[in-house]
This record gives structure tokens, sequence and C-alpha cells, in this order.
């Protein structure tokens, strides 16, 4: 009987060894993500913060998830003049053409 709890006790101590292994590497995980988390924080802060100097925004919101939807909303408008963009180009490139066929013409 003393045997078998000698094993019990090597048995406990090997798994609590292995928690500790992967309590440590769930630390580390967790610094790491914090650490990403605060980089894209400040980078949400500075996009925001650069917006509001440019106009385009009112206020920079201290709220995260009004940080959030701000950022999302603001994606959503440069993605809608990034199209604008494009189509107005396609339009001067057009009346460029036409105009330099009708000089041909002429």
């Amino acid at each position: 009987e003393k045997q078998q709890m000698e094993s019990q006790i090597n048995n406990l101590e090997s798994i609590c060894s292995d928690l500790q292994i992967a309590i440590a590497n769930l630390e580390d995980e967790s610094q790491t993500n914090a650490k990403e988390a605060e980089y894209y924080r400040k980078k949400i802060e500075a996009t925001l913060e650069g917006a509001r100097r440019r106009g385009s925004i009112a206020f920079v919101p201290r709220n995260s998830d009004a940080a959030f939807a701000k950022t999302d909303e603001l994606i959503r408008d440069s993605e809608n003049l990034r199209q604008k963009t494009a189509m107005l180009f396609n339009i001067l490139l057009s009346c460029i053409r036409s105009t330099y066929e009708n000089c041909l013409v002429q």
C-alpha cells in the first residue's frame, strides 16, 4: 500500500508539473494577446484621431464599441470613395479617349 501511495504521489506530482507548464504557456499567450490588443487599440485610436484632425469625424469616441463602430463606418466610407474614384477615373479616361478620337477626325 505504501508503494501504491508513492506511485499516486508521483503521478500527482507529474500532473502538477504538466499543469504548471500549461499555466505558464497560457500566461505567455495571454500576455501576447494583451500586447496585440493594446497595439490594435492604439492603431484604432490613431486612425480615429487622424480622421478627427482631417474633419471626417467631429470627435473620437472613448467607448471601445463606439470606436469600433466609427472605424467600421470610416472603412465603409473609404471603400465607397475608392469605388467612386475608380468610376470617375473610367469616365475621365473615356472623355480623354473621345476627345483624342475627335481630334484625329478633325
